[in-house]
């Protein structure tokens, strides 16, 4: 799996974001914050089973992938950076773990 886009993309979005993963889950998952990269689009999904978003927009997506990352961490990464500034996902097939890198 391999994307990037642009933080502002997600930052207008946020405020909706954190409501919508839980920080104390009963199910793990529940604690993370979903993406799908395909086509050449991002979705981005996050619920506690109350309350739900789900919106997508446009990325550079040079592997197409699923991926969930822990909401508040990814939450404080992207509060740490310039919104005009580009992000990039990528995780290799064969291992656990998403490295995040920013441009700035």
């Amino acid at each position: 799996m391999d994307f990037q886009f642009k933080v502002a993309q997600l930052k207008k979005n946020l405020t909706l974001l954190k409501r919508a993963f839980s920080t104390t889950p009963s199910l793990p998952i529940l604690a993370g914050i979903f993406f799908h990269a395909k086509n050449g689009r991002l979705t981005v999904r996050a619920t506690d089973l109350y309350f739900g978003v789900n919106f997508s927009f446009k990325a550079e997506v040079k592997e197409e992938g699923v991926v969930v990352v822990k909401g508040q961490q990814l939450i404080e990464v992207i509060n740490s950076i310039d919104k005009s500034s580009e992000i990039h996902f990528y995780k290799k097939s064969d291992a656990s773990e998403v490295t995040i890198v920013s441009n700035e």
